[in-house]
């Protein structure tokens, strides 16, 4: 049976708590050759790390938009029909889409565990960067279903870290607010359009430009377009440096921060109770209930976990 190893002491992550970046890191490198499910909860975002033998496997936050299938059409690896036709067998046969794209042939195997290895490395990076954590490690857990297999040692993560974060402290001075919207500067499309993209984003350059038009901000541009906000930070940093794209003020859609974060949380509710946390789960709903008082499935899974006796 799955063991609990706890790795911090439960604290609630709105004590104020800081933490370097590189401890979940230093966590990561201290399993060594076990194996199982990192779990890491930072309101009000869940992901999962899983390692075998002391190597990560696979990693995503839970609930955000992260697709496989999203990232090969945006790198033009992947036609949108072929992706649909894909999609459409995945319901049927229940395989894992990696590997559905590899037998259709619609995608070379190389092509897919690169951009599975890179949606793994995102993932992680983006948890690195969190602070006020609460994490746990469940011996034995393995994931269920994988598009292509990965690796990665911990040891091989650390320098890369480090440049990320000092990369994030130079998105953070342009972009110190991502519910912010940002415009293309009038008569500034034809040299953006001249710009040379970043390696393996030409597809999501061309999706992007249109949607720099101040209706929406960063957050929602980075969900529309299935990337991280590390890489869609980037690339903002990119226009504003070159005085093509000019701050727009708080977008539309920032407005809807309220209904957003419901919407994270009850995912992420939902996804605590799925993989049995139900210390984590607690708390979610309490924080759910802040932010709308009335919820009621907080309030269901709260009564739950009362009648089940499962706080931990």
């Amino acid at each position: 049976a799955p063991r609990l190893i706890p790795l911090h002491p439960p604290r609630h992550p709105t004590t104020g708590e800081t933490r370097r970046p590189d401890d979940i890191l230093n966590h990561l490198q201290a399993l060594r050759a076990r194996s199982g499910r990192l779990a890491i909860y930072a309101l009000p975002l869940l992901a999962e790390i899983y390692v075998k033998d002391g190597n990560i496997v696979y990693a995503h936050i839970v609930n955000r938009r992260d697709r496989l299938g999203d990232s090969l059409v945006l790198q033009g690896a992947l036609t949108n029909d072929d992706l649909q036709e894909a999609l459409a067998e995945q319901r049927t046969t229940k395989l894992p889409l990696g590997v559905i794209l590899r037998d259709l042939g619609y995608v070379a195997e190389d092509v897919i565990a690169d951009a599975v290895r890179r949606q793994v490395e995102d993932a992680i990076h983006t948890v690195f960067g969190w602070k006020n954590a609460l994490y746990e490690f469940t011996e034995g857990v393995t994931v269920e279903r994988v598009d292509s297999p990965v690796s990665i040692s911990p040891v091989t993560l650390a320098m890369d870290t480090h440049r990320r974060q000092d990369e994030w402290q130079v998105i953070k001075q342009f972009v110190p607010d991502f519910a912010t919207g940002y415009r293309v500067v009038p008569d500034a499309a034809a040299q953006v359009a001249a710009l040379s993209p970043p390696p393996n984003l030409e597809t999501v350059w061309v999706r992007m430009v249109p949607l720099l038009n101040g209706r929406l901000s960063v957050t929602a541009m980075c969900r529309t377009l299935g990337i991280s906000e590390y890489t869609g930070g980037t690339l903002i940093v990119t226009l504003l440096r070159h005085g093509y794209i000019t701050d727009a003020g708080l977008a539309p859609d920032g407005a809807s921060t309220r209904q957003r974060q419901l919407r994270e949380l009850h995912t992420c509710v939902a996804a605590l109770m799925h993989a049995g946390l139900h210390y984590f789960a607690k708390m979610a709903c309490d924080h759910v209930l802040t932010v709308a008082p009335t919820d009621a499935l907080a309030r269901f899974y709260l009564a739950y976990l009362k009648a089940d006796k499962g706080d931990r």
